[in-house]
């Protein structure tokens, strides 16, 4: 009987311990989640870390879509004759490279 005593008392401990790493935990990292919502998310305009580039829509073709990845600008433009996509690393502002995309004739 004392033995089962001191197992449910070693429990009621492990548990309530428990709990309390839980709550640690949680309010640690609510925390720093609460002082990463105060940063800006802008950069600075100082911020020389950006190129200036002027990216000229190919002949005959208009500007479609920009999607942005960590670290390249894809820019997409459609015309009669098909489609261009242009990658450019923003850090730089030097085209990547370009891939064209043209009608497939049957």
């Amino acid at each position: 009987m004392r033995l089962l005593k001191l197992i449910v008392i070693v429990m009621a401990l492990v548990i309530v311990a428990g709990g309390g790493v839980l709550v640690w935990s949680l309010a640690h990292h609510w925390n720093r989640l609460a002082g990463n919502a105060e940063a800006p998310i802008a950069a600075p305009a100082s911020d020389s870390s950006y190129a200036s580039v002027e990216v000229p829509a190919p002949a005959g073709m208009s500007f479609a879509q920009m999607a942005a990845t960590t670290d390249r600008l894809i820019l997409r433009f459609t015309g009669a004759q098909g489609e261009r996509i242009v990658i450019i690393d923003p850090r730089t502002g030097r085209v990547a490279g370009t891939i064209a995309v043209t009608p497939s004739t049957p």
